[in-house]
């Protein structure tokens, strides 16, 4: 018998060849310059949005992120007149014991996620299935052995240095922090008109 996927929604991901030490000092010195706000924050901080693209410290990553936006963009067969925008930024810093809550994103077709410091056990990015009938009819009692058919929870191990993108509504969190160290992240929503 054939198996083709259907309905596929995506998670790509790449290691970015940045200088990371300038974008960490930016992140840890942001909190002193900007009060932050509260969206999916669980005890941490996390930064008023901000542009990227015009943040002197960030200019180096902004290009990386714009080249793996486009390169996903051909992926994805999308039209080449369509503009694509890196906008929506924000960072947030992950003390021990703190998360980010279960949300989805409206500010875009796609959200990405770049990692600045990833301790480890300081909490993995936790995704769910967009299809909502889908723990109704595939139980966990059914599953012998779990795989991208039958699995409604993906869990993603981040990695330092590495640049995550995938749709905008799949619904993902960033589990407790349980290293003795932060977490920093910076994300952003990516729009095509």
């Amino acid at each position: 018998m054939n198996i083709d996927n259907i309905f596929v929604n995506i998670l790509a991901h790449d290691e970015l060849n940045v200088d990371n030490t300038n974008i960490l000092d930016f992140c840890e010195k942001l909190p002193n310059n900007d009060s932050g706000r509260q969206v999916s924050n669980e005890g941490g901080y996390q930064s008023n949005i901000f542009d990227m693209s015009t943040t002197e410290s960030l200019l180096e990553l902004h290009k990386k992120i714009t080249e793996q936006v486009n390169w996903l963009h051909d992926y994805m067969g999308f039209k080449t007149s369509l503009k694509k925008t890196v906008d929506q930024c924000w960072v947030n810093i992950n003390p021990p014991g703190t998360h980010n809550s279960m949300h989805t994103h409206s500010g875009g077709v796609f959200t990405g996620i770049y990692y600045v410091k990833v301790p480890e056990h300081s909490g993995n990015l936790q995704m769910i299935t967009p299809i909502a009938p889908f723990d109704f009819v595939m139980k966990g009692e059914y599953i012998d052995v779990p795989n991208q058919f039958n699995n409604s929870n993906i869990l993603v191990q981040p990695k330092e240095k590495h640049l995550y993108i995938f749709p905008c509504w799949i619904a993902h969190q960033v589990q407790t922090n349980l290293s003795n160290e932060t977490r920093i992240s910076i994300a952003f929503d990516i729009d095509i008109s």
